[in-house]
């Protein structure tokens, strides 16, 4: 697809953006310039999405990239997608995974730069597991929790999308309040990622909330960065997993300190996707002589698992989505079908595949998987 894009294409996209400003939210339709530049935008990328469907129609040889799965696609009564939809979708996954991850990953170096014990932790995490010339693979990035428990923090105090916006399906009773269907409910994970009752200290860069002896997160969408529910964000292992890959390689060559002062580094909330404001700057070490340290560690994780007796697996199937990482995780115990229907085929698997069922509950995209031990 992105072979079949061209110039106009960039500008479209970059006027898109720049329309996608937090005024927005309280006047979409404000004849400003932005705005008017924004919708133009739209309508023109539209154009040019259908102009590539029209084009691949008449190709005897089929694609098989994500693009042409949005033109195959069909509704239950055998409609297609209609080009609006389409450039809806492909203007979402853009935005989904573009400045969120480059604004986080500007914030993890930020705020270990300015908690330097917390830096010291996370090198001797990467350093344990790799040493200087370590193979990063798929699985050892599983294998760093003090790091996944840092970007968390940091998606806690920086979360990269000033609010999260449902439309109401069907009238809704809460309290004293009816929210009429049709209209919008909007949640703000900066300010529910700074609940004192929940997250204490709020303030506080401490990656150590989210550990098993304290679970500040454990209340139901308390920690939405990723949004919550069936509609979760579905690329949120991925974006772990892109950070920690970054990360492994960075940390294990650099290290990193502030230049200016550290209350100087703040969120710029005149953008749609929230990053730290410029200048932002940071002077960078080279890093030599590191050590790859005896890995104890997974060692008593896997002491710890054999003593389990047994384990059980709860699906909510509300929040299932039939993302099928699960199956991916543990095929001994889940099954998803092409409509992506999910089957548990072991309720109480033996106790040999709990770490597989512990990955499939941790990687699952909307969190609808819990894993019981007794």
């Amino acid at each position: 697809f992105r072979y079949e894009l061209n110039e106009e294409f960039s500008h479209l996209y970059h006027d898109l953006e720049n329309g996608m400003h937090p005024l927005a939210f309280i006047f979409p339709y404000l004849p400003i310039p932005i705005l008017r530049r924004r919708d133009k935008a739209r309508v023109r990328l539209q154009e040019l999405v259908t102009e590539i469907i029209e084009k691949r129609a008449k190709k005897t040889e089929k694609s098989d990239d994500a693009f042409q799965m949005l033109i195959d696609t069909r509704y239950e009564d055998g409609s297609p997608l209609s080009p609006h939809e389409i450039t809806g979708l492909l203007i979402g996954t853009l935005f989904a995974g573009h400045h969120t991850t480059a604004g986080t990953a500007a914030w993890i170096t930020l705020e270990l730069a300015r908690n330097p014990k917390e830096m010291d932790r996370v090198l001797e995490e990467f350093d344990t597991l790799y040493g200087h010339d370590g193979e990063v693979t798929f699985q050892s990035l599983r294998e760093i929790p003090f790091f996944e428990r840092v970007i968390k923090e940091v998606l806690r105090i920086h979360p990269p999308l000033i609010m999260l916006i449902r439309k109401v399906a069907k009238d809704l009773h809460f309290k004293d309040y009816v929210i009429k269907a049709g209209k919008y409910v909007c949640v703000s994970p900066r300010v529910s990622h700074r609940i004192p009752e929940i997250f204490p200290d709020p303030e506080k860069f401490d990656p150590d909330r989210f550990t098993k002896e304290r679970q500040e997160d454990a209340t139901p969408f308390s920690w939405v960065a990723f949004g919550g529910g069936r509609h979760k964000c579905s690329g949120n292992a991925f974006a772990m997993l892109q950070l920690k890959a970054i990360y492994a390689i960075l940390f294990r060559r650099y290290k990193f300190e502030l230049v200016d002062p550290p209350e100087s580094y703040q969120d710029d909330y005149k953008q749609m996707v929230v990053q730290p404001g410029s200048p932002c700057r940071v002077r960078y070490t080279k890093r030599d002589n590191i050590q790859q340290a005896e890995v104890e560690s997974k060692k008593a994780t896997e002491e710890t698992a054999s003593k389990q007796h047994c384990f059980k697996v709860d699906v909510d199937y509300d929040l299932c989505q039939g993302h099928a990482n699960c199956m991916a995780e543990a095929a001994e115990i889940f099954q998803v079908d092409d409509k992506g229907m999910l089957t548990v085929l072991q309720d109480t698997p033996d106790n040999a595949l709990l770490k597989k069922a512990q990955a499939a509950a941790q990687y699952c995209p909307t969190g609808a998987i819990k894993i019981k031990q007794d």
